[in-house]
């Protein structure tokens, strides 16, 4: 049965032995996997009986070095910075100067492992001299990803949250699994901190927010096998959580909480291009503000989310980022709306007149009303002030 997800490349960092998601373009078979095939093909089996999972039919093992993986996963694919990125310059989260195609070939010279389909890769100059249970966990890790493969329809969801939800149920799920394989054979599963690092720059930023999955996934996908087993955990895969705060809060997952999908205001001036609409979710908020302003208040302006929508629009050189932000009380709109505040101040904003900020060659609007707070960001203060016109 072909998969709706076969492309999908998951990967082993050795900064933290969390898995990444990647796209693989094209895939190239270097050398048999030689010493690894073995060791493999056991981990296979007991996390298979473990998980209670059909193992793959045709599991192969390939063995790759780190410049292959830099050359062949190390570049981003297209000329073209992705839509998450302009919104994160809107956002102030990356500088003008922040380079996507740098920081992700950066990411990927840490890949430690890897699974496409059916096929195990390993990075031999990273995992030669890895301790055994370091090793053995990667596999059973990588192993659970071909099993998901192989038992489930997984179907890619169309928002950034949503995608971020559904990649802590697939690796906590891998996480989850490796640590109770390695538990049962008596080894001490590896300490896995919290990223949070003391200074936050825009990198520490991108990486909390690519974490996202391997730190909170493992707890979501403990919290399902706590209160239904293996049986609760597969049924997710059929109803993945809709948003990063049901993973982030997992008793909201079986209670089926859901979210507000806000309108925007009409934007159809000559010039001007819809680029895209995206929904960017609890944690995405969370790291934004901890950039910022700390984690200790990012945390407490985040929660109480109840929905967003972004759209962003180009026009000659010009952007226009319109999110609106929803909340469960006129209160947690109120906290959210002022830690934005103190975030445009922090990146060096000056207020030029009420609810308008002005960020270096960025203008950035904050309006708060009732449970609702709109955030609008441009490099153009006529589009601005032609969005806010009042309708005539």
């Amino acid at each position: 049965m072909k998969r709706k997800w076969a492309a999908a490349l998951i990967l082993i960092i050795v900064l933290s032995t969390f898995t990444l998601g990647f796209t693989l373009s094209y895939t190239q078979h270097i050398q048999s996997g030689g010493k690894y095939e073995k060791l493999a093909s056991e981990v296979m089996a007991e996390i298979s009986k473990l998980r209670k999972l059909n193992p793959p039919e045709d599991f192969k093992v390939e063995v790759v070095s780190s410049s292959w993986v830099k050359e062949h996963w190390g570049k981003p694919q297209g000329a073209e910075e992705p839509l998450e990125w302009k919104i994160y310059r809107a956002l102030l989260l990356v500088p003008a100067e922040a380079s996507h195609r740098e920081f992700e070939e950066e990411w990927t010279g840490c890949i430690m492992a890897a699974s496409s389909g059916e096929t195990l890769y390993i990075v031999a100059d990273l995992v030669e001299d890895a301790e055994e249970k370091v090793l053995k966990r990667t596999l059973a890790h990588e192993s659970v990803h071909m099993l998901q493969y192989v038992n489930f329809e997984i179907s890619r969801p169309e928002t950034y949250d949503a995608e971020q939800a559904l990649n802590a149920l697939i690796e906590g799920d891998a996480d989850l699994s490796a640590d109770m394989l390695l538990e049962a054979e008596g080894f001490k599963p590896p300490e896995k901190k919290p990223f949070k690092p003391e200074t936050m720059g825009y990198r520490e930023a991108l990486i909390l927010i690519r974490l996202f999955p391997y730190q909170y996934g493992e707890r979501f996908a403990s919290f399902l096998y706590e209160h239904g087993g293996w049986s609760l955990l597969d049924e997710a895969y059929s109803n993945p959580p809709s948003s990063t705060e049901q993973v982030m809060h997992p008793e909201k997952y079986l209670e089926g909480e859901g979210f507000e999908r806000p309108g925007l205001p009409a934007f159809r001036e000559e010039g001007w291009r819809l680029l895209g609409e995206n929904r960017l979710g609890e944690y995405f908020i969370y790291a934004l503000l901890a950039r910022w302003i700390g984690y200790g208040v990012a945390e407490k302006a985040s929660q109480g989310w109840n929905g967003d929508r972004a759209a962003y629009y180009t026009a000659d050189g010009s952007f226009l980022l319109l999110w609106a932000t929803m909340w469960d009380s006129e209160r947690d709109a109120e906290e959210f709306r002022q830690a934005a505040a103190e975030m445009v101040n922090a990146a060096g904003g000056v207020e030029i007149e009420e609810d308008l900020w002005k960020v270096e060659d960025v203008f950035i609007v904050l309006k708060l009303s009732g449970c609702r707070v709109d955030v609008f960001s441009s490099n153009s203060l006529e589009a601005l002030e032609t969005l806010l016109k009042p309708a005539s």
